[in-house]
């Protein structure tokens, strides 16, 4: 498969800020289900500041108690750097020796592709509708009207403002109230809550967050996450990432004698290859799909004052050209894990 045409022009240049996922920019609280914390009184918050301020402290004693417990290292005694200096340096290969082993790595490699024809094969087409075509299709008949389930273009235009621009929840709500103003615009939706409810209902959904807890040394933390098959379903299903997925395991060379192997994307690697002879046996026709997860500790401002990971998921069918470019948005955020306070304790 040749991949020539993506271009390294939108290559991130070192650590990039989360800019959107597969289904959008950003996320807001209501789409989490996070509740905001209750307000504290002025008693609260003095202690919550001593709280935080003691646990630093003992952080700071905890930093100190670790590194006594390093060994002492051994003296290596005076290095004579003159020594050193005589020793015979490597010589560097010489540049036309070195120009011939990098032009191997620009020539169109000798492919050998796994021996079985079934090897992803295509799934039958009543599983293989696009993401683009689910979505019509969950939608029903919009001849009469294209803005389905909203009542007209005005409907949806302030919809999308609301969730996209507009206010808080609140405000608007509040804006909503105010007497004619649904009427002379002709809304379907009177509160923040009855337009949340269309979008959850009446349209087709991305995965959803589901909030969980998970209670570690008498402590609640909230974890929230997605379906990952969904995750899954999306990332292959979308008709822009179709054209260059990778189905199957290959094995590329650099040289005709197939002596030297080249590895780059996930399927040219020997664990593809070998999964795809393990799975074969039992299930003919499968097709491979590496789930790839990582992870980055930021600050939130969604959480308050609260910390979390955010956890996103990639598949490795997707070549690494268009995986490691922000805007194609080849990742799906998976879930946000909360980091703690709890104190560690020696011995």
């Amino acid at each position: 498969m040749n991949f020539d045409h993506l271009d390294d022009t939108d290559f991130p240049s070192g650590a990039t800020h989360f800019e959107g996922d597969f289904f959008q920019a950003n996320y807001t609280s209501d789409e989490l289900g996070y509740d905001e914390p209750e307000t504290v009184s002025d008693e609260e918050e003095e202690e919550d500041e001593e709280e935080e301020v003691d646990e630093f402290a003992d952080a700071i004693a905890n930093v100190d108690l670790e590194r006594g417990y390093e060994p002492v290292r051994p003296d290596v005694g005076n290095t004579n750097q003159d020594s050193l200096d005589d020793l015979p340096q490597p010589a560097a290969p010489a540049p036309t020796l070195r120009k011939k082993i990098e032009d191997r790595f620009h020539m169109k490699p000798v492919i050998d592709r796994f021996p079985s024809p079934l090897a992803g094969a295509p799934v039958s087409r009543d599983q293989a509708a696009t993401s683009e075509e689910q979505y019509r299709n969950a939608l029903g008949d919009t001849a009469s009207n294209p803005y389905k389930p909203f009542l007209s273009k005005m409907d949806w235009e302030i919809a999308r403002w609301a969730k996209l621009r507009g206010a808080g929840s609140t405000a608007f709500t509040d804006l909503l109230k105010i007497e004619g103003v649904r009427e002379a615009l002709g809304l379907s939706y009177g509160t923040s809550a009855q337009l949340n409810a269309i979008i959850d209902d009446e349209l087709p959904g991305r995965p959803k967050f589901h909030r969980s807890e998970v209670v570690v040394d008498n402590e609640v933390f909230h974890l929230y996450s997605r379906n990952i098959i969904e995750c899954i379903r999306a990332l292959y299903g979308d008709s822009a990432f179709a054209p260059y997925l990778c189905v199957f395991p290959e094995k590329h060379y650099i040289d005709k004698d197939k002596t030297i192997r080249m590895y780059h994307n996930m399927n040219t690697g020997r664990w593809w290859w070998a999964t795809q002879e393990a799975v074969e046996k039992d299930h003919p026709g499968a097709t491979i799909v590496p789930i790839i997860i990582s992870s980055d500790k930021t600050q939130l401002t969604l959480f308050g004052n609260k910390t979390a990971y955010p956890v996103y998921m990639s598949i490795g069918n997707i070549p690494k050209e268009i995986r490691r470019k922000p805007s194609r948005r080849a990742y799906v955020l998976l879930a946000y894990l909360p980091t703690s306070r709890m104190k560690t304790y020696f011995q």
